[in-house]
């Protein structure tokens, strides 16, 4: 017999007779190798006689089987007999592509997906399966979970719930029939987080503006380097005089801003360098992607040539952490107006 999943091989027939004297004598056939998968109808009978003989295989991994059937006639020469019962059971093939996933992402990124296909390189046709996500995996998930071949689904990262660092999953992809050959495979996901990259911009600014005239606030775009919508990083800025006009704070590295202003240094050399009074920053603190507004008191500030650093700081264990936009501002002395030609 030969079974190729889903289809029954037909039964076979088997004659019993009496070679010999005496006419019709009774029989009895009895399997002594093979009862899981092995069939026979009927078990006795009287010569002549026919044996019919099946399979039921449908619970059989792939490969060979042996049965036997011992055929008995009380008394008989040559009796028992036994009947040899060959079975080839070819099943279903679960294959999964690809086996391994790797991200490589900043955390904070939005929700990303790989796909991974699922099929059966086996006979058979169509498989059910199902995928799942092994252990306790907050950050992995699949999309759809069940499916038949040839069929897909998805792997998900979250990063904005993992925090820098190596992370590995496993998804399990099992076929819902379980004597479908290769099945469970295992699906590895490895995962790089990197930290955040803060991403400050303009680098500077430069305002012309007549004493008490409202202006527009100018901008700062506060965000994600690479990830426009990432919300990984945390920030606070302050506004200090020109940074390059501060001698206190000549080769030591910014440490803090904060509402008090702008720490150089640390410990007993540590220099804090207080806001200045003549621009507002709204908001001045917040979470990537922001919009950072620069409001300057002119009502409050006589002609002159105004000067300031505005220190954006996005926080411990982000690259670039502390960035810098140069504000300049010019109040003239006074009006200049261009003649109006009259046509």
């Amino acid at each position: 017999f030969i079974y190729e999943a889903y289809t029954l091989p037909p039964a076979q027939a088997v004659t019993i007779e009496n070679e010999g004297a005496g006419g019709s004598v009774p029989w009895t056939a009895t399997i002594v190798e093979g009862e899981d998968w092995l069939r026979i109808s009927p078990t006795s009978g009287s010569t002549p006689g026919t044996l019919t003989v099946s399979v039921e295989p449908r619970h059989l991994r792939s490969g060979t089987y042996q049965g036997r059937i011992q055929v008995a006639i009380s008394g008989a020469l040559r009796s028992p007999q036994e009947i040899t019962v060959l079975l080839t059971v070819i099943t279903p093939v679960l294959q999964v592509i690809p086996q391994e996933l790797q991200f490589d992402v900043q955390t904070g990124h939005p929700p990303l997906n790989q796909p991974v296909a699922v099929y059966n390189v086996g006979v058979g046709g169509d498989i059910g399966w199902r995928a799942t996500v092994v252990g306790d995996t907050p950050w992995l998930n699949v999309d759809p979970p069940r499916g038949t071949t040839p069929g897909e689904f998805v792997a998900i990262i979250d990063p904005t719930r993992m925090a820098p660092g190596s992370y590995t999953g496993y998804i399990r992809v099992q076929a819902d029939d379980p004597v479908v050959e290769n099945s469970p495979i295992t699906v590895t996901v490895t995962a790089l987080i990197r930290p955040p990259v803060l991403s400050v911009a303009p680098a500077s600014i430069y305002v012309n503006v007549a004493p008490g005239t409202e202006i527009s606030p100018p901008r700062v775009y506060i965000q994600q380097a690479g990830v426009p919508d990432g919300h990984a990083i945390r920030w606070v800025a302050g506004v200090i005089p020109s940074i390059h006009t501060i001698p206190d704070a000549a080769g030591k590295a910014i440490t803090r801003v904060g509402p008090e202003g702008v720490t150089f240094g640390t410990g007993g050399e540590a220099v804090v360098v207080p806001p200045l009074d003549w621009v507002t920053l709204e908001p001045w603190y917040g979470t990537t992607p922001s919009v950072m507004f620069v409001r300057l008191a002119t009502d409050q500030m006589a002609p002159g040539l105004y000067r300031a650093t505005i220190i954006v700081d996005g926080g411990e264990g982000t690259i670039n952490r502390f960035q810098g936009v140069d504000l300049m501002v010019m109040i003239p002395t006074h009006h200049s107006y261009l003649p109006l030609v009259l046509p």
